[in-house]
């Protein structure tokens, strides 16, 4: 959960093709290729939730093993940010950190048990409020809510069901999040280094097309905007049954 291969290194033809993310979404959403059914659940067949204002920038956990807060709150912010209509609020991964008792601060925690915790308490606050300092502090319980959860749902394990989920509002999930700045293809990840044993988590925060039909998972880090497309990867989408690196066998989202 902390920072594995921090400086991964991408080559010049293989960070321009990240770029092509906007213009391969503009291109779906020209083309019309809509909504398809999938086992009742309308998903539209690319989405990129940073082209609609509701994905904050890549955040720095620092050596802090604090992935799992980092993740529980991107996708807290974008949530609220759909769920509003508004702009995404930037909230605490701090107090989640210092005050989770479900949960293990720097030394790691597990997804869902973050969204039980900002239930159980009334709300999370804003970062302004409960800066970030990258280790474990005095919890600071009583602060102002910016963001309140209904509840929280687990995504069934497989890339279908993802894919169903992200279509509606970004996932976190747990992975085998070690990467080999070897293997990519087309500027996705295809796999190497990492298993699918759970170590790292990140936010999914859309997914799509290259035009070569390489399909791809676009995560979330929280290594830092220097780190990946501007602190973002390109998963491989539709390779095996849990996915590249186990993608899809660990996933879930708040409900506002």
């Amino acid at each position: 959960m902390v920072q594995l291969g921090f400086a991964i290194l991408f080559s010049i033809e293989k960070t321009r093709s990240f770029n092509i993310c906007a213009q391969v979404y503009a291109l779906c959403i020209m083309a019309g290729e809509g909504m398809r059914l999938m086992d009742s659940v309308l998903a539209s067949s690319c989405i990129d939730w940073r082209m609609m204002a509701v994905v904050t920038a890549a955040k720095n956990q620092g050596a802090c093993g604090s992935c799992w807060a980092f993740t529980s709150v991107a996708t807290m912010e974008s949530a609220q940010a759909i769920h509003t209509r508004t702009v995404p609020p930037l909230l605490s991964e701090q107090l989640l950190v210092d005050c989770d008792g479900y949960d293990l601060g720097c030394r790691g925690g597990f997804l869902g048990n973050a969204f039980r915790w900002v239930i159980q308490i009334g709300g999370i606050t804003w970062a302004p409020l409960y800066p970030y300092i990258g280790m474990s502090g005095m919890c600071q319980r009583f602060k102002p809510a910016a963001v309140r959860l209904r509840s929280y749902r687990w995504v069934v394990p497989n890339e279908v069901s993802l894919m169903q989920a992200v279509a509606q509002q970004p996932v976190e999930h747990y992975y085998g999040g070690v990467y080999d700045g070897r293997c990519f293809w087309n500027g996705v990840y295809i796999g190497g280094a990492c298993g699918t044993a759970p170590n790292h988590a990140i936010a999914i925060v859309g997914y799509g097309t290259k035009p070569g039909g390489t399909k791809y998972w676009i995560g979330k880090n929280s290594w830092s905007g220097s780190w990946g497309d501007k602190g973002f990867v390109y998963l491989l989408r539709d390779s095996a049954r849990v996915g590249v690196c186990g993608v899809a066998q660990q996933a879930r989202y708040p409900i506002i």
